[in-house]
């Protein structure tokens, strides 16, 4: 489950490049700890999502395809929920929330295409949003490793932006409900960075 939803968040995400990208700063376009609700923390896995890492698991056709698309880098943020002495608080206990810049929005959309047809585990279903958000979005929800576990993910698309956020959460304890504060947080991130470093 980690593998192939680490593979289809960072194709997701990763698979552009920006003709100004270097004026766009991908760890601006996810989630920081002050967007999340109290009792979260950074995982030391954060950071930077090369090509490579991206493709990792896909092959080199995935690879290949990256390039095509025009990807220059993405980024990852990865939050764990402390487990509080009473027991485990309502919604999610972990948060991946990822992002990457491409060239154009042309490429976004054909990374964002591939994506949802191709990387998107079969055993995850498609669910209904209740929120606008992006040019382009899907969201999933599937069940964690464990029986009792529940994983939304969400993928979108903002202009030359891919992004997608993922979490995993207790059956009971984590619903779409906690989707839509995150997605608007980090699609406010996103729109404040394109308007600084270009048009998105």
């Amino acid at each position: 489950m980690r593998t192939s939803l680490t593979l289809l968040c960072a194709a997701v995400i990763c698979a552009g490049a920006v003709a100004r990208s270097a004026a766009v700063d991908p760890a601006a376009l996810v989630l920081r700890l002050s967007d999340l609700p109290i009792g979260f923390l950074q995982v030391s896995d954060s950071g930077t999502v090369s090509n490579a890492g991206a493709a990792d698991g896909g092959g080199p056709a995935l690879l290949a395809r990256l390039s095509r698309w025009g990807r220059t880098v993405g980024y990852e943020s990865h939050f764990i929920r402390v487990r509080p002495q009473r027991g485990i608080p309502e919604g999610p206990v972990e948060i991946r929330s990822l992002a990457s810049v491409y060239r154009t929005a042309t490429g976004a959309a054909a990374s964002f295409a591939y994506a949802r047809r191709f990387l998107v585990p079969t055993s995850f279903s498609p669910l209904a949003l209740g929120f606008t958000i992006g040019d382009a979005a899907r969201q999933y929800v599937g069940g964690g490793l464990s029986g009792e576990s529940l994983v939304y993910i969400l993928i979108w698309r903002k202009g030359r932006v891919n992004a997608s956020l993922v979490l995993s959460g207790r059956l009971g304890e984590l619903s779409a409900g906690d989707v839509a504060p995150l997605a608007r947080a980090q699609q406010a991130r996103i729109v404040a960075e394109l308007g600084h470093g270009g048009r998105g």
